[in-house]
C-alpha cells in the first residue's frame, strides 16, 4: 500500500480545485443543467419552475417576493413559493448581527427598487399567523405578497396559534432547501442554480433571455447594486450626458477635498473578499482617495465552523459575480492556516512601505489567479521581490509589530461596527457588509464632493 507524502497531497488537492473550478465555470455545466431541467419540462408540457423559498421573519423574502410578479410578467416562467423559517443557526457566525444588518439593508434596497420598506420586525402573533395563513393562502404570488404585508404591518384582523402541519410544512422546506444546496430564506432555484435576493435577480434575468424565456423585453431590471463609474454598467445608467458631467464634477471636487480613506476589512480566504477588494481598489484610484487594508483572520481560523454545502455555493455564486464584473478568478490555492500566517506576518512591513494595497493585490492573486501556495516560503520571497520589498526585512519587523496585535484590532474594529464577517468596507461614517453594497460607499464619497 502506497502511502501519499504531505507535498503529495497538497499537489492531489489542488488538482482536485482546479478540476472543481473548471467545472463549475464550465459552460458544459450549465448547458447539462438545463438539458436536464428543461426536458423534464417538455416531457411533462410544462411551463418551466423556479423554486422559491422565504420566510415570514426575513426582510429581504419581503423585497424578493414583492418583485416576483414583475419577473412573472416578463418571462413565460412559473414560482412554486416554499415557507422555511429563516437562517439557519450553524451558517452564520451571529445571527444576531446578521439580523440586525438585514433589516437596515432591506430598506436600501426598497429605496433602490420603490418597494415597501420594513419598518418593525413582525410581533410573534403576527409571524404566527402569517405562518399559519400561509397553510391556506400561500400558494399563489398575489396572497403570498397579502401574507407578508399583514405580517410585518401588524394588518390581521384575527391571530392564530401556531399548529403541527404548519410547523412541519417549514421544516420539510428547510430541508428540501438544504437537500438542494442553499441555507438562506429569499432565494430561488432554477435549473440547478441558486440565486439570492435581488442582488443575484440579474443573473437569472439574463439566463431566462438566452434560453429565450422573454416575453416582453430583454433588459436587465435588477442592476441596482452596481457602482456609478464602472465603465461596464448598463447603458441605461449612464447613457445621460448630465449623469456623466456631475459624476466627473463630483470626482474633481474629490480630488481637492481633505482625502478621508475607504477601509477594507478583508479575509484572504474569502472570495467575496477578493472581489470586493478589486472594486474597491478600483473606486479608490478613480475618485483618487486612499485605500486602507485590514485584515482579519478567516472564520475557520478563529474557530468558527462552515458548512460544506454554504462553503460550496459561496465559491459557485463567487465565480458568477467575478464573471460577471471581469473580475479574474481562475483557481483557488487554500491560504488556509500556515499561508495565511506567513502573508500577515508581512503586511505590516509593506504598509509602513507604503505598499500594502500592491501587497495584498499579489496575494490575492496569488490565492485565486495563478493558485500559488503560500506556505511555501520561496513563494513568498518572490512575491515580496515582485512588490519592492525584502522578505527577510518583513519578518525583522514583524518581531516588533506582531501581525496578531493588529488583526485583533481589525476584528474588533468590525465588532464595534456591529459586523460579523468580511469583506466589510466604511468611509468616514458610512458602512456596509458585502461586495454589493460597495455603492453605498460611493454614495457616500460622492456626497462628500457635494459638501
Amino acid at each position: 500500500m502506497s502511502i501519499c507524502t504531505s507535498r503529495e497531497k497538497v499537489i492531489l488537492n489542488k488538482s482536485l480545485m482546479w478540476v472543481a473550478i473548471k467545472w463549475f465555470q464550465s459552460g458544459l455545466r450549465r448547458f447539462l443543467l438545463t438539458f436536464w431541467y428543461a426536458n423534464i419540462a417538455f416531457i411533462f408540457k410544462k411551463t418551466p419552475v423556479a423554486e422559491v423559498y422565504l420566510s415570514l421573519s426575513d426582510p429581504y423574502s419581503f423585497m424578493l417576493v414583492q418583485v416576483l410578479p414583475l419577473l412573472a410578467s416578463r418571462f413565460k416562467i412559473e414560482f412554486k413559493l416554499f415557507l422555511v423559517y429563516g437562517n439557519l443557526e450553524d451558517t452564520a457566525s451571529d445571527l444576531s448581527l446578521w439580523n440586525k444588518w438585514s433589516f437596515k439593508d432591506a430598506n436600501y434596497i426598497a429605496a433602490q427598487y420603490d418597494l415597501l420598506p420594513v419598518n418593525n420586525i413582525p410581533n410573534q402573533q403576527s409571524l404566527l399567523t402569517g405562518q399559519e395563513m400561509w397553510q391556506f393562502k400561500g400558494k399563489n404570488l398575489e396572497d403570498a405578497i397579502k401574507i407578508f404585508k399583514c405580517t410585518w404591518y401588524d394588518e390581521f384582523s384575527e391571530h392564530f396559534r401556531p399548529s403541527i402541519p404548519a410547523i412541519n410544512n417549514q421544516i420539510k422546506n428547510q430541508q428540501r432547501q438544504v437537500d438542494k444546496g442553499h441555507y438562506l430564506p429569499a432565494t430561488i432555484f432554477f435549473y440547478g442554480e441558486w440565486y439570492w435576493g435581488l442582488d443575484r435577480l440579474s443573473h437569472l434575468e439574463g439566463r431566462l433571455i438566452k434560453l429565450g424565456k422573454g416575453c416582453v423585453d430583454n433588459e436587465l431590471y435588477f442592476i441596482k447594486n452596481r457602482l456609478n463609474f464602472d465603465a461596464n454598467v448598463a447603458d441605461s445608467f449612464v447613457a445621460n450626458s448630465s449623469f456623466k458631467n456631475n459624476l466627473e464634477q463630483s470626482k474633481e471636487c474629490i480630488k481637492n477635498s481633505d482625502k478621508t480613506g475607504i477601509d477594507v476589512f478583508v479575509s484572504l480566504r474569502s472570495p467575496y473578499s477578493y472581489l470586493g477588494f478589486i472594486q474597491a481598489q478600483q473606486l479608490s484610484q478613480y475618485y483618487q482617495i486612499p485605500l486602507n487594508i485590514k485584515p482579519v483572520l478567516p472564520m475557520l481560523m478563529r474557530g468558527l465552523a462552515i458548512p460544506k454545502y454554504k462553503q460550496r455555493h459561496i465559491f459557485i455564486d463567487a465565480l458568477r459575480e467575478a464573471k460577471s464584473k471581469n473580475i479574474p478568478l481562475n483557481t483557488f490555492s487554500d491560504p488556509l492556516g500556515r499561508g495565511v500566517v506567513n502573508c500577515y506576518k508581512l503586511f505590516a512591513y509593506a504598509k509602513q512601505r507604503d505598499l500594502a494595497v500592491a501587497y495584498m493585490k499579489s496575494i490575492f492573486e496569488a490565492v485565486y489567479i495563478y493558485g500559488i501556495d503560500l506556505a511555501v516560503t520561496s513563494n513568498l520571497e518572490i512575491l515580496c521581490r515582485q512588490v519592492g520589498f525584502d522578505y527577510q526585512d518583513a519578518l525583522i519587523y514583524n518581531e516588533e509589530h506582531d501581525w496578531q496585535d493588529w488583526a485583533d484590532e481589525n476584528q474588533q474594529s468590525l465588532a464595534e461596527m456591529e459586523f460579523w464577517g468580511v469583506p466589510c468596507f466604511r468611509f468616514e461614517e458610512s458602512t456596509c457588509w458585502g461586495q454589493d453594497r460597495l455603492w453605498l460607499i460611493e454614495q457616500a464619497v460622492l456626497m462628500k464632493g457635494k459638501t
